[in-house]
This record gives C-alpha cells, sequence and structure tokens, in this order.
C-alpha cells in the first residue's frame, strides 16, 4: 500500500527562522562518508527500488563506463545483485551504497559529494513514469510551481522516515526544510534530484542551502523559466 498518514504533514511542526539561517551554495566539497551516513537513518528505514534505479541510470548515460553493467555496480556497492522493481520497498542502507559506489564511479573517490549530486538528477524522471508518479505529477503539465509544491509527496511515497516541506514564498520562490534525513544526502543528491526536476521542465533555478541543525536542512529555490 503507497499511500501513508505521511502524506501531508504536521502542521504543528515548527519550521526554522529563515532569518536565522545562512544560505549558500551547495558544497561540491562536502566531506562524504558513508558509515555517518546510514547512522543518520533509523533502523529498518527504506526507500523505493526506483530510487536505486535513477542512480543506474546515471551509469548508462556515462559511454565511458559501459563495462558498468547493473549487476556488477550492485555487487561492487556490497547489496544484492536483483535490482527491486520501481515501488518495491528496499532497505535505505543499500540505496546509500549504490549511490555513494556510483558518486564515486562518475567523479572518483576525491568528489563525492559532486557525484552524489549528480546521481540524483534522474529520478525525478524516473519516478514520474512510475504509476504513482503519474499520479502525483501527471496532471500538472508545465505548471513548474505545482510541481515544487507538490514535490515532498515524492519524497513522502519513496522513504519511510525522514519529512519535507515546502512553503511558497514571494514570486517563483520555494523553500524545501527537510527533517531527519542524512543532512548530507540533502545538499547533494536531493539538490540533484530537484535540479534534475528543473532540467526536465525547461528552469533555470538558483538553489541555496542551510543547516539548521545536524537533522534539519532547507533548500532554497529561485526559479525561471528558461527564455523567460
Amino acid at each position: 500500500m503507497l499511500a501513508s498518514p505521511r502524506l501531508g504533514w504536521d502542521a504543528a511542526r515548527v519550521l526554522p527562522d529563515p532569518h536565522a539561517l545562512s544560505f549558500a551554495p551547495p558544497r561540491l566539497d562536502r566531506e562524504i562518508d558513508l558509515e555517518t551516513i546510514l547512522a543518520r537513518a533509523p533502523r529498518g528505514a527504506t526507500t523505493k527500488g526506483v530510487a536505486i534505479k535513477a542512480a543506474l541510470d546515471r551509469v548508462h548515460a556515462r559511454p565511458d563506463l559501459a563495462e558498468w553493467t547493473d549487476e556488477r555496480v550492485l555487487a561492487e556497492a556490497g547489496v544484492p545483485a536483483h535490482r527491486p522493481g520501481l515501488l518495491q520497498d528496499t532497505p535505505w542502507s543499500n540505496y546509500v551504497r549504490v549511490c555513494v559506489f556510483v558518486a564515486g564511479l562518475l567523479r572518483g573517490s576525491d568528489r563525492l559529494a559532486e557525484g552524489l549530486r549528480d546521481v540524483g538528477v534522474d529520478m525525478y524522471k524516473a519516478f514520474g513514469e512510475t504509476l504513482v508518479g503519474r499520479m502525483l505529477f501527471g496532471t500538472l503539465g508545465r505548471n513548474f510551481a505545482r510541481v515544487l509544491i507538490m514535490g515532498p509527496n515524492a519524497w513522502r511515497v519513496c522513504t519511510s522516515f525522514g519529512e519535507v516541506r515546502a512553503e511558497q514564498q514571494p514570486g517563483q520562490h520555494v523553500r524545501y526544510t527537510f527533517t531527519d534525513y542524512p543532512v548530507e544526502m540533502v545538499e547533494t543528491a536531493f539538490v540533484g534530484m530537484i535540479e534534475g526536476a528543473c532540467a526536465w521542465h525547461g528552469i533555470e533555478a538558483e538553489l541555496l542551502v542551510a543547516e539548521a541543525d545536524s537533522r534539519t536542512m532547507v533548500i532554497d529555490i529561485v526559479w525561471r523559466y528558461i527564455g523567460s
């Protein structure tokens, strides 16, 4: 069953004071430690198989990595070689292991943050092609403002933990607040997911991030249609 009480949000949750936050571009040199990321998620946390598919799609897009089959990537990442179904629950830990390994393939072991950002780019397209993705986004067409406001529901469907809230700001400006997700993944892979959605919709956007505390990160999105 895909729907859950996490669709929607807790109106009582207090969001960070934006005036107390220091926004800056996402750090491409952020230190990435696999075990630290894994430790930040609850035991038994899951995501959907489509997230692993999106990571593998980044490898498929690189002709110079053609020898890296899905089976080889999964084996080298230390996860079961059988790729899960798109909407099948799969351990979050497996997803993170695949992401970090693929990031190393894409950018090298000394540029994992940049590689993780690349890994996230195909997630919007991959999720949007699933039945649930079409239900969430298919009726929105090219209305990017609505896509951004509905965006947190994709995280709620795909992950068994954490919370995402979208706040409309004046103009073409939306702010996402991520709570209880590993902040390393928010600043890298999740930023890439938003950038992938922007590219798919023909949007230019400036994304800035602010780490409110060890369990809360905010992504500020100011956007415009290309050519406008």
